[in-house]
């Protein structure tokens, strides 16, 4: 058997889950102009490596997921997966996804984005398994806090997990991802695939003989 992951936002996706759907909730009237624009700042930071996993999903976390409840956000998640799928799925690698699961591999999404948007995505996708970002929910169905940031390091501990799990070396691993905030799990599989990666990880992708698709 062979195990084959891929990262969701702008590998799997053309676009950014979490940054589309703070559009969608802004048009929805359920995010103010403001928040939304402070996140989208902040996540540009974030991508640059100039503010921390942390605090990105601290402030996230205060700005919109705070002020909403779990059932009102869940009113909103078919309606938006609507809107993106299977529209803005990467042709090119929806195909090596299900080439990946003709074959029958271990498929995987590991995803920096939220639970609540990775969990639908994935259902539609018929993976094996999915990791995501998670928000703990309290008892009054209100977002409490931050409990897991799925990125970097916690994606290559999930990858040694799953390989002692599976009994499996992880040379029999392959992870597509765009970002080189992925490289502690790019730099364990066998088969590291760089797909329309950013300016880091493409000069890393080039020096190490990594493959790169660029669309």
């Amino acid at each position: 058997m062979q195990v084959t992951l891929f990262d969701l936002d702008h590998t799997l996706l053309n676009i950014n889950a979490s940054v589309h759907f703070g559009r969608y909730l802004l048009r929805q009237k359920l995010l103010s102009f403001c928040s939304f624009f402070r996140c989208l700042a902040l996540y540009c930071l974030h991508q640059w490596g100039a503010l921390s996993s942390q605090k990105f999903h601290l402030f996230v976390f205060k700005a919109l997921l705070s002020r909403l409840s779990n059932s009102e956000l869940q009113k909103q998640i078919p309606l938006f997966m609507q809107k993106i799928l299977p529209s803005h799925i990467r042709r090119s690698i929806w195909q090596r996804m299900q080439v990946a699961q003709q074959r029958g591999d271990y498929v995987a999404i590991l995803s920096h984005s939220p639970s609540f948007l990775v969990e639908p995505i994935a259902n539609f996708c018929k993976v094996n398994h999915w990791l995501a970002t998670q928000y703990e929910v309290n008892e009054r169905e209100e977002f409490a806090k931050v409990a897991f940031i799925c990125q970097g390091e916690a994606k290559a501990r999930y990858i040694q997990a799953l390989g002692n799990q599976l009994n499996l070396p992880l040379s029999s691993f392959t992870f597509y991802s765009d970002s080189y905030l992925d490289l502690p799990a790019l730099s364990l599989v066998g088969q590291a695939v760089a797909v329309a990666p950013d300016r880091s990880l493409a000069k890393i992708s080039k020096k190490l003989g990594w493959e790169i698709l660029k669309t």
